[in-house]
C-alpha cells in the first residue's frame, strides 16, 4: 500500500517592477523555487495562470487565483522525492518555468513557495536637467536709463549642453546678451519689472526671477520689497492609535479626509494606547493638546504632537478631542474608539475540587442572593413570601394537603409545599407585586419539583407567572409564564400591542422523564429585544424576539402554582423557590443563579459542572423516591480525591473558568502533576477549553514535550512544543512538577512552561488568535495518564511569574 502525505501546499507569489509581494510563509519548512520569466510583463494581473507538475507521482494541477494575488493550492503526493515543475502563462503563451525538488513524508504538510522574478531589467527612467542655483542682480532699485548687472549660476548634469532665455514683464526693459548666463538690462521708463532666467538642459528646463523697481530721476520716492507666503488652513491630517505608548505599528489611523472617524481597534478599560497626531502642512511652531470625554487619562508622549491615553475603568464608547493651533488659528480633530469594560483581573483562579460539605442543619434556602436580586421568595410552611417582606402571596383555593417545610430525605435538600394541586398564590400590588419591576430585561429562576410532561394536548403547567401571556382578561391583558408546556419547559410573553403570545421553548429536557427527578430548576426571563428559557439553569435555545413592551406591568399580579386566575395549575408539580434577577436573562445568568444555588459556582465566575450520577435517591413527603438531578449540589457526589491529588481522566468540567475577556487581557492556565510512577511513562491532555461556538480553544498537553495550542475565531490552530523531550529520566519517579501556558493578547505569542521556565515559545504574529476563556468550558485531567493532578489555576494576564 502506499503512504501518501497529508498535504503539499504551494503558495505563488508575483515579485514585478513596481509591484512587490512574498508567498505565504506559515510554520511548515518549505523550499523556494525561483521560476524566471523572459517575456516582458508589466504587471501581475498579465499572469493568467500557473500550471505544477509533479514527477514521478505524474500529477498536474492549476493553481488558483486567490483575491490577494497569489497562485495557490494543495496537491496529495505518494511519500518520496517528487520534482514539482512550474509552468507560467500569460493567455496561451508560456512566458516561465522553473522546478523543484521536495520530498514528501507520510502524515506531514511539506510547502513549497514560488516566487516569480521580471527578469526582462529596469524599465526607463526619467532624464535629469538644469538647477538654477543662483540669481542675482547688482542693484534692485536703478534710475530710468541706468544699468544693473544680472547673474546667475547654474548647474547640469555632465556634458549637457545649457541654454539660457531672459524675458521681462515690462516692455521698457533691455537686455545686453538675452541668450547669456549672465546680462545687464536698463528701462527707459519707472516702473516695476520682474526679470526671469530659464535655463534648458536635456530637454528639460528650470526658471528662477528677480524683482526690480525702477525710479524716476529727482523724484522724492523709494521702495519696499514684500514678500507674502501663503499658509494653508492649520490642520490635523490623520490621528493614528497604538496598542501601548512603545508600539511602532499603528493599531489604526483615522484620516482627516475619510468618511469614518472611527478607532476599530481592540481596546479594554484601563488599557493605556499611544496616541500619534499627523501635523500636516506646518509653516509656522504650533502646539497641541488631547481632550477626553468619557473619564480617561491622557498624558504627554514623547513629542508634542504625541499623547499616552488610559481607557476609563468603566469602559464605554469615548470620544477624544485633538486639537492643533498655529499662528493663533486653532483646529480640531475628534475621533472615536471603544474600550471594552472588562473585569478587573483578579489574582488567580483556582479550581477547588475538595468535596462541599453536606451539613446536617437544613439550609433556610437554596437560591443566593446577589446584589442583582430584586427579590427572593420561599415557602414559609403556609404561603410563600419575599424574603425582604415585600411581597406576601395569598392562598387562592384549598392549600395542599402536606404543607411541611423540609420534605426530603436528606432533610437538607429542599423546602416546600407536596404538591399543590389546584392552588395558587397571588400577589397584587396591596400585596408587593410592584417590588418587583419585570417591565424590561429581567431573569426569573424557579426551582420545583417537575410532574409528568403535559404533552401536545394537556394543560401546560404554570410555575410563576405575572399576568396573563396565554388567557388576557380586561384587568389584565398582558403578561409573562415560566412552565412545563408539551415536553419543555418554556417562558412565554404577551404584551397588549404584540397580538398574540410569544414563546422560547428549552427543548432539552424533551427525552428526560423529568416526573423522576427530585427537583429541578428553570430560568427565563427578557434580554433586550429577545426573551429566553432555560432547562436546568444550564442551557438555552430557541430565544425568540420581541419588539414591544407591556403596557402597564405594575397592574399585573405575580402568582405562583398557575395564572393569577387560575389557568395552567401546576397539578403533580410543585415550587419550592422563586429569585428574579435585574440582569438580562442570559445562558451565563442563568447557569450563574443556579450554580450559586446549587453551590457548584467557584470565585470569578467559574461554575462546576460535575458528572452526572445515576441512581442517587431522595425520599419525597410522599414515601416515593426520585432521582437526584445531574445538576444537584456536588457534596452529593465527592470528586474521588487521594493524597490531595485527582486522576488524571478525571475530566472535571468547569464553565467560565475566567469572568475576564480573555481574548483582550490574555491569560494563563496551569497546572501541578505529580507522576504516579515514572516521568517517561506520563502523557496526554492536562487541560482543554472549547467555548460555547466550538470556534475558540486551548489546550495543555505532553507528548511527551510540552504542548500549547490554540484556536480563535475564523483563524487555524495553532501549537507551540518544547524543543525536545523534557528530562523526564532526572525527575524522581512520583514528584511534583508545574505546568503552565501563557498566550499574550498584546503580541499574540504563546509560551509554555515548566516550573516557571519557558520551554517553547511561538514567536509573535503566528497564533491563532488568543480564545476568550469567559463563555465555555474546562476541561481537566481530559486524557492524562501515569499522573494524577494536584491543583489547576488560571489567570487573566499573561505572566507566568504571577500565576502559579
Amino acid at each position: 500500500m502506499t503512504k501518501t502525505s497529508t498535504v503539499l501546499a504551494l503558495a505563488l507569489a508575483l515579485v514585478m517592477a513596481g509591484c512587490g509581494g512574498s508567498g505565504g510563509g506559515g510554520s511548515q519548512v518549505g523550499q523556494v523555487v525561483t521560476v524566471v520569466r523572459t517575456d516582458a510583463l508589466t504587471a501581475p494581473d498579465q499572469v493568467t495562470a500557473v500550471r505544477v507538475f509533479a514527477s514521478p507521482a505524474n500529477v498536474t494541477q492549476d493553481l488558483a487565483h486567490q483575491p490577494d494575488g497569489t497562485f495557490g493550492g494543495v496537491l496529495t503526493l505518494p511519500v518520496g522525492v517528487q520534482t514539482i515543475t512550474v509552468s507560467v502563462y500569460a493567455g496561451q503563451s508560456v512566458v516561465g518555468t522553473g522546478a523543484a525538488t521536495v520530498a514528501i513524508q507520510a502524515n506531514a504538510a511539506s510547502q513549497v513557495t514560488l516566487r516569480i522574478v521580471d527578469s526582462t531589467g529596469p524599465g526607463p527612467t526619467p532624464g535629469q536637467g538644469p538647477i538654477i542655483v543662483a540669481l542675482s542682480a547688482s542693484k534692485m532699485t536703478p534710475l530710468v536709463g541706468e544699468s544693473i548687472a544680472l547673474s546667475a549660476r547654474v548647474v547640469a548634469p555632465a556634458g549637457a549642453g545649457v541654454t539660457y532665455a531672459w524675458s521681462q514683464d515690462c516692455a521698457s526693459g533691455t537686455f545686453t546678451t538675452p541668450a547669456a548666463e549672465s546680462t545687464s538690462w536698463s528701462s527707459s521708463a519707472a516702473g516695476a519689472c520682474a526679470l526671469t532666467l530659464t535655463a534648458t538642459a536635456n530637454g528639460l528646463a528650470d526658471a528662477s526671477a528677480v524683482a526690480i523697481q525702477v525710479l524716476a530721476p529727482g523724484s522724492a520716492t523709494g521702495s519696499v520689497s514684500i514678500v507674502g507666503t501663503f499658509v494653508p488652513r492649520t490642520t490635523i491630517g490623520a490621528i493614528s492609535a497604538y496598542p501601548s505608548p512603545t508600539a511602532t505599528v499603528a493599531g489604526c489611523t483615522v484620516s482627516r479626509t475619510g468618511a469614518d472617524g472611527t478607532c476599530r481597534m481592540a481596546v479594554h478599560s484601563g488599557q493605556t494606547i499611544g496616541i500619534t497626531l499627523d501635523p500636516g502642512a506646518a509653516a509656522g511652531a504650533a502646539t497641541y493638546a488631547l481632550r477626553d470625554g468619557c473619564g480617561g487619562a491622557v498624558a504627554p508622549g514623547t513629542t508634542g504632537s504625541s499623547f499616552q491615553w488610559t481607557a476609563p475603568s468603566a469602559g464605554g464608547f469615548c470620544v477624544l478631542t485633538a486639537t492643533k493651533v498655529e499662528d493663533g488659528v486653532a483646529d480640531a480633530f475628534a475621533f472615536g474608539l471603544y474600550a471594552d469594560p472588562v473585569l478587573a483581573p483578579s489574582p488567580r483562579q483556582a479550581f477547588d475540587w475538595t468535596p462541599h460539605a453536606v451539613g446536617t442543619t437544613p439550609p433556610p434556602h437554596a437560591f443566593v442572593e446577589q446584589p442583582t436580586t430584586a427579590a427572593h421568595v420561599v415557602w414559609s410552611g403556609t404561603t410563600f413570601a419575599d424574603t425582604h417582606g415585600r411581597i406576601t402571596f395569598v392562598p387562592q383555593g384549598a392549600l395542599p394537603s402536606t404543607t411541611a417545610v423540609g420534605l426530603w430525605s436528606p432533610a437538607e435538600t429542599l423546602v416546600g409545599p407536596w404538591a399543590t394541586g389546584a392552588t395558587r398564590f397571588v400577589a397584587d400590588a396591596a400585596h408587593g407585586a410592584r417590588a418587583v419591576d419585570t417591565s424590561g430585561d429581567f431573569t426569573v429562576c424557579v426551582k420545583f419539583k417537575p410532574g409528568l410532561h403535559p404533552g401536545m394536548t394537556a394543560p401546560n403547567k404554570t410555575l410563576v407567572a405575572r399576568g396573563q401571556a396565554e388567557f388576557p382578561t380586561a384587568a389584565w391583558p398582558e403578561g409573562w409564564a415560566l412552565m412545563q408546556m408539551h415536553e419543555a419547559y418554556c417562558f412565554h410573553y404577551l404584551t397588549a400591542t404584540a397580538g398574540g403570545a410569544i414563546m422560547s421553548p428549552d427543548t432539552s429536557v424533551t427525552p428526560e422523564a423529568v416526573e423522576t427527578y427530585a427537583f429541578d430548576y428553570v430560568c427565563g426571563g427578557r434580554a433586550g429585544g429577545q426573551i429566553l428559557a432555560g432547562a436546568h439553569g444550564q442551557t438555552g435555545a430557541l430565544s425568540t424576539a420581541v419588539a414591544t413592551a407591556f403596557s402597564d406591568e405594575s397592574v399585573l399580579p405575580l402568582s405562583i402554582g398557575s395564572y393569577p386566575a387560575g389557568d395552567d395549575p401546576t397539578l403533580d408539580a410543585s415550587v419550592y423557590e422563586v429569585i428574579f434577577d435585574t440582569r438580562p436573562a442570559t445562558v451565563d445568568t442563568f447557569r450563574d443563579i443556579v450554580g450559586a444555588a446549587e453551590g457548584t459556582r467557584l470565585a470569578n465566575g467559574a461554575v462546576w459542572v460535575p458528572r452526572r450520577v445515576t441512581g442517587e435517591t431522595a425520599t419525597g413527603a410522599d414515601g416515593q423516591g426520585y432521582l437526584l438531578p445531574p445538576y444537584a449540589n456536588p457534596g452529593r457526589w465527592p470528586v474521588p480525591v487521594v493524597d490531595g491529588t485527582v486522576a488524571g481522566n478525571a475530566q472535571l468540567a468547569y464553565r467560565r473558568p475566567l469572568a475576564e475577556r480573555t481574548s483582550t487581557t490574555g491569560y494563563c492556565l496551569g497546572a501541578e502533576l505529580v507522576a504516579d510512577g515514572a516521568w517517561a511513562d506520563v502523557g496526554g491532555i492536562v487541560l482543554t477549553f472549547i467555548d460555547d461556538a466550538a470556534t475558540q480553544s486551548t489546550r495543555l498537553y505532553l507528548d511527551p514535550r510540552v504542548c500549547f495550542a490554540t484556536e480563535a475565531p475564523g483563524q487555524a490552530a495553532t501549537s507551540a512544543c518544547s524543543a525536545s523531550t523534557l528530562p523526564y529520566d532526572s525527575w524522581p519517579p512520583g514528584s511534583l512538577h508545574r505546568f503552565t501556558a501563557c498566550a499574550d493578547a498584546t503580541t499574540g505569542a504563546l509560551t509554555a512552561y515548566v516550573d516557571g521556565a519557558a520551554t517553547s515559545v511561538l514567536p509573535a504574529g503566528a497564533t491563532g488568535g488568543v480564545p476568550d476563556l469567559s463563555s465555555g468550558v474546562l476541561t481537566i485531567g481530559a486524557s492524562l495518564g501515569g499522573a494524577s493532578i494536584s491543583r489547576v489555576f488560571a489567570c487573566p494576564f499573561a505572566d507566568a511569574a504571577r500565576c502559579q
